[in-house]
């Protein structure tokens, strides 16, 4: 169909009717018949929109309404900008006429957004002709967080392990032989079967319904849930119904087997567990398997075994003990005169809101905490501060100038649900002073001012970086961190659980401080680069619990960082 100056003139009469509200019937179906059939008309209807929505633009985007959010939700709009463009600045143009219109004349724009998406979807399809492979048709999985655990160390009590690999409670431990050299650990399989180790003993973890008892003596406890659970030795293989029972696997390689309660199977290595090779024990009963493979009963003894109540009566005690280790640790903590502030978290009345600093330099440091609520530390009667919403923090003010900083904390992070999590960080960003916080990747991040801020702009600084000290079997685990800050040697030193992770020379060296900061959250009220119109500003604040944080005006040494994380170990090992 051709397209005349007349016809030209024509249509743009119908756009005007169409937007000034004085279009009849009509000229409607007239304007709807030739957008039909016509391609140059359907251009021009667009240019015409187009400008339109240039002079409505602004009172579209005064609208808050979900409806003004961007419309680029249609297929292949990405690819064309001009077409995207075009589309979100013609619908609200008609939005925002629709808005100022009465519901009765309501249906000439209605018509008009249909119109204008049959348009745009029939360019899309002529502009987008060449068929989507098929790979990009097909949802392809998530890259999703792998686990290779099959079980976890819940608890223990004055262990010491043989094996490189050192499991700490709340470890989550893959597939591995583990040799314990004194006390005793509990190991809950992933399938629900709970395994009190007592030392000395060797034991592999197959995966988690199976394990290999090499040497040692460990009571079981299978739930209905995990039946089917299997205990191997060198000569007997034992498959549990739901039931508690002991092993003991002797230096001669005797094993014997002692039910307490239910019932389980025995079979005879690599018989597939045929039905003619089994013997079935019940509870009072027991089996003593000679390395020749002759077996004879006999009596449970389950006074032979630990028993989990022995295990929570070891653990109360040792807890005990563990307190007052500390109580005695952290006097002569206080009393040092390299700590600016010892924040011990010794909570007095339940309503108190004041984070007391136990350093000589006295209450001057103590900390206003807003939000936090009081928690459990990281022992039993050990209390701590809970930190979960973007408000929760403890506001605190350090003076002064320092050649040397060291900040020690023991957290435990419950998650890394944003790019930065705050450890403290000062609430300006002048220059000698610090951010301490955790990256979502799990880092340790020690930033420091280094340039000071010209006029309206923010300071310049750099960042120190550790490696990776979290990942997701760690979430949930009582860390030891610190980071000292030396200019005199020229170094910023990380360190998690007494060992050193990093060592980088200072880029350049500046008085360090601290002023008005926050733990475990910031404040950066003069940073306006940081800030909304609104003055809102992005969320950091930390997702755990902290029970302990220091400040020294003195760069402490390796030896100290240990000696601190030794003496504050939630579980005393041998």
């Amino acid at each position: 169909m051709g397209f005349e100056d007349q016809d030209n003139l024509e249509l743009t009469t119908l756009c005007n009717a169409l937007v000034d509200e004085t279009i009849t019937s009509d000229q409607l179906s007239r304007l709807q018949q030739w957008l039909c059939e016509s391609e140059d008309a359907r251009r021009l209807y667009v240019r015409f929109m187009s400008q339109d929505a240039g002079l409505c633009s602004y009172a579209a985007e005064m609208q808050t309404d979900p409806a003004d959010a961007p419309l680029n939700a249609w297929p292949n709009m990405e690819k064309s900008d001009f077409g995207r463009r075009l589309w979100s600045l013609i619908i609200k143009s008609l939005i925002a006429r629709m808005r100022a219109s009465s519901w009765r004349r309501f249906a000439p724009y209605a018509l008009a957004v249909v119109l204008l998406i049959v348009f745009l979807l029939s360019q899309t399809i002529n502009n987008n002709s060449q068929p989507i492979p098929l790979s990009d048709r097909i949802a392809q999985p998530l890259q999703e967080s792998t686990d290779d655990g099959v079980a976890v160390l819940t608890q223990a009590v004055a262990f010491e392990w043989e094996q490189e690999m050192q499991p700490q409670i709340g470890d989550t431990i893959p597939p591995s032989v583990l040799r314990l050299r004194s006390g005793l650990a509990q190991i809950e399989f992933y399938s629900g079967a709970s395994l009190l180790l007592e030392s000395p003993a060797e034991l592999q973890l197959i995966s988690a319904d199976q394990c290999f008892c090499r040497k040692g003596k460990f009571r079981v406890v299978v739930p209905r849930s995990a039946q089917g659970f299997t205990v191997l030795t060198a000569d007997i293989e034992m498959v549990d119904l739901g039931t508690e029972f002991g092993v003991e696997v002797t230096p001669q390689r005797e094993t014997q087997v002692h039910v307490f309660d239910g019932k389980i199977e025995l079979y005879p290595p690599d018989t597939q567990h045929a039905a003619e090779n089994r013997i079935e024990l019940l509870a009072g009963s027991g089996r003593r398997i000679e390395r020749s493979g002759e077996s004879s009963p006999i009596v449970a003894d389950p006074k032979a075994f630990v028993s989990m109540q022995e295990l929570k009566q070891r653990v109360d005690e040792d807890t005990t003990r563990r307190a007052d280790l500390w109580a005695q640790h952290i006097i002569t903590v206080k009393q040092d005169s390299r700590f600016i502030a010892t924040y011990s978290f010794e909570q007095g009345r339940e309503q108190d809101r004041v984070l007391h600093n136990h350093s000589i330099r006295g209450r001057s440091l103590d900390g206003a905490i807003v939000g936090c609520e009081w928690s459990e530390g990281r022992w039993p009667g050990k209390r701590a501060l809970e930190f979960k919403r973007p408000g929760d923090r403890v506001c605190i003010h350090v003076s002064g100038e320092y050649d040397a900083l060291t900040l020690v904390g023991w957290i435990r992070v419950d998650g890394l649900d944003r790019e930065y999590s705050s450890l403290m960080l000062t609430d300006d960003w002048d220059l000698g002073e610090i951010h301490w916080q955790i990256l979502k990747s799990g880092q340790l991040r020690l930033g420091i001012c280094h340039l000071e801020r010209v006029g309206g702009s923010r300071g310049l600084g750099f960042n120190y970086d550790s490696p990776t000290v979290w990942d997701l079997s760690r979430i949930g685990q009582w860390i030891h961190v610190a980071v000292v800050v030396d200019n005199p040697s020229g170094f910023v030193t990380h360190f998690a659980n007494g060992r050193e992770l990093s060592r980088e020379p200072l880029h350049e060296t500046v008085k360090l401080r601290i002023g008005d900061a926050q733990i475990g959250n910031w404040r950066p009220y003069r940073d306006t680069l940081y800030k909304s119109a609104k003055g809102a500003v992005p969320i950091r604040n930390f997702n755990g619990r902290i029970d302990e944080f220091m400040i020294a005006g003195h760069a402490l040494t390796n030896e100290d960082i240990q000696s601190l994380h030794q003496q504050g170990k939630p579980v005393l090992q041998k």
